[in-house]
């Protein structure tokens, strides 16, 4: 979420909105009244026919009808908000209408690659402790599938190392992958 967000009023006039989205660098930014969400006006709402007329507000161009997210709303479920909406960023906005912040595709992200660097260290530390660090194991992840690569002593390692990261919060699957292998150890008959 990124602080504190760039607002304008419904009586702001066209030129001046358009100049602090091009100043911040931003897509849209919250229409506020009373100091709570009325509206988004955005980049395309300022290109519209009506924009280029004198004296037009971004009252008179904001989406009124907003898609806004609460504080509490977990990372996972914001890539499908911004699906079903359309729009580049969302207000996080408080229960009494107060916009706390804005959060953007590239925040989720963002966050994403941090989650998987985040699982990749987690998963390596427990997978050292257990097994020591004379052990070498290659550890990836993407979006939260684990892929563990090593040379595996015997068939019950693969399981174990699944059964670590497994544990790490945050992974929804595990590969063990032999070195120089071609199947998946937990994929693999025999």
């Amino acid at each position: 979420m990124s602080t504190p967000v760039t607002c304008v009023r419904p009586e702001t006039l066209v030129p001046k909105a358009a100049s602090l989205l091009a100043r911040h660098g931003i897509a849209a930014m919250p229409v506020l009244v009373n100091g709570r969400l009325a509206g988004m006006v955005s980049e395309t709402d300022l290109m519209t026919e009506q924009a280029a007329v004198p004296g037009t507000t971004v009252g008179d161009l904001m989406t009124r009808e907003v898609v806004s997210v609460r504080p509490g709303t977990r990372v996972s479920e914001l890539p499908a908000r911004f699906l079903r909406a359309g729009v580049r960023s969302l207000p996080v906005v408080s229960d009494e209408g107060q916009v706390l912040g804005m959060v953007a595709r590239r925040d989720v992200t963002r966050a994403m690659v941090h989650h998987d660097d985040a699982l990749v260290r987690q998963v390596r530390y427990r997978l050292e402790g257990y097994f020591g660090y004379g052990r070498r194991w290659d550890v990836a992840a993407d979006g939260g599938v684990v892929t563990v690569a090593g040379e595996f002593r015997d068939d019950s390692e693969p399981r174990m190392v699944r059964a670590i990261a497994e544990i790490v919060p945050g992974v929804k699957r595990v590969r063990a992958v032999p070195r120089n292998t071609a199947a998946p150890a937990d994929e693999r008959r025999g």
